[in-house]
């Protein structure tokens, strides 16, 4: 697929890797002939007018203003069952973004066959959770003013031109983060850049930027690179030990608290440690899908000879059992408990997130007391549970 080329791409890019592994700026150019057949106005406009489109699925933005556009573009009204929606007004959305509105249309992954490819390589390469949202404006406004982004961001200008505007201080010329600056002002804008077409930029979490519109059509794509934070593991940490100290009532008085915060230094320091961070990690990647179910039409979740599979979860955690007879293995995925036998176990146990396995390969797992019917059976009781899916590829770029 084109967004497993374009990806491919990317990272065989040293520069870009190493900026990526050392949470520096980056700008280079890519393929733009690969952007386009991921992504462009035909494929906006093709999703523009055949899906029902919703304030939840497109969301517009000035700087300083997000409930008027949205408000005027999307109307509340009830579908053909007298069901309550809203309705999204073609002609309104011109209108607006004539007046500089910007346009993002949101988890276009999700709607893109080749931009969700594009974005399973990129979490596969970096274990993390990818998204892609796609901007398009026309105007001379800035779309949402000085911010900066929780999470890493690979930006790629597909069609026009945009303007990027970048903050520093003394001690840090431009590129600032939140490290360096708390709230940025238009004194601090120390570099601008514009972005052409093919240009693609790497943009470390955190660091300070504005986005202008320049007068002309423009339409990019942003790729978000998502990883758990300090805060997700101390938020998992105080449910692991909720009725503990964190369950403990703070009373105004100068003994509890000079008592209480040495109880609570005394607490992290024996609750934090790196077997308790490998176990938050497992939970956290357990709750999310790397990738999405795919429909097999007309074959349901039967295996055929010749199909691939691939895992959903990016992980599953096995629940420790106190009473193993039965032989059952009980994993979190997810966010659910299922529960295999040994033979659907043994199966999912050997495929992968990030890579297929075909059907010839999981011949090589069948025993004395566990043949083909018994993988074919676990492989459709899996399907199921929606923990793997057939794959139309027998292979992910890594």
């Amino acid at each position: 697929m084109h967004g497993e080329s374009l990806a491919a791409e990317l990272l065989a890019n040293s520069d870009f890797t190493n900026a990526y592994s050392n949470s520096q700026f980056w700008k280079s150019k890519i393929s733009r002939a690969q952007m386009l057949n991921l992504f462009s106005w035909q494929h906006l406009n093709h999703a523009l007018a055949t899906n029902r489109i919703t304030n939840d699925r497109l969301r517009l933005s000035i700087e300083n203003d997000y409930e008027q556009p949205n408000n005027q573009a999307f109307r509340k009204v009830r579908d053909a069952f007298g069901r309550p929606t809203d309705s999204l007004s073609i002609n309104e959305l011109h209108r607006l973004l004539a007046q500089g509105v910007t346009g993002v249309l949101e988890a276009a992954n999700e709607l893109f066959p080749d931009i969700g490819a594009f974005t399973e390589v990129i979490g596969a390469r970096y274990y993390a959770r990818s998204t892609a949202n796609a901007y398009f404006s026309f105007g001379l406004s800035s779309g949402f003013g000085p911010h900066n982004d929780d999470h890493d961001v690979i930006v790629m200008q597909i069609e026009g031109r945009k303007s990027w505007r970048f903050f520093g201080t003394k001690e840090k010329s431009t590129m600032a983060t939140v490290d360096d600056i708390k709230q940025p002002i238009e004194e601090n804008v120390s570099e601008i850049l514009i972005l052409n077409e093919g240009d693609v930029l790497f943009i470390p979490k955190g660091t300070w930027h504005d986005v202008v519109a320049i007068n002309e059509p423009s339409l990019h794509l942003t790729i978000s690179v998502v990883y758990p934070t300090v805060a997700d593991y101390v938020q998992w940490l105080l449910a692991q030990h909720k009725y503990e100290l964190p369950y403990q009532d703070i009373k105004l008085s100068n003994d509890v608290l000079d008592s209480l915060a040495k109880k609570s230094a005394g607490f992290f320091a024996a609750a934090i440690n790196t077997e308790s961070i490998a176990t938050f990690l497992d939970s956290y990647y357990a709750q999310y899908a790397a990738f999405r179910v795919q429909p097999s039409f007309p074959h349901l979740n039967r295996p055929q000879v010749g199909d691939f599979f691939r895992r959903v979860p990016f992980t599953a955690r096995e629940v420790t059992l106190i009473d193993d007879s039965s032989k059952e293995h009980v994993i979190l995925a997810l966010g659910k408990k299922h529960t295999l036998n040994r033979c659907e176990f043994r199966v999912f146990s050997n495929l992968y997130h990030d890579r297929s396995v075909s059907t010839d390969d999981l011949l090589g797992l069948a025993e004395a007391d566990m043949g083909w019917s018994d993988i074919n059976i676990a492989l459709e009781k899996l399907l199921d549970y929606g923990l793997i899916s057939k794959s139309i590829r027998s292979s992910t770029s890594q």
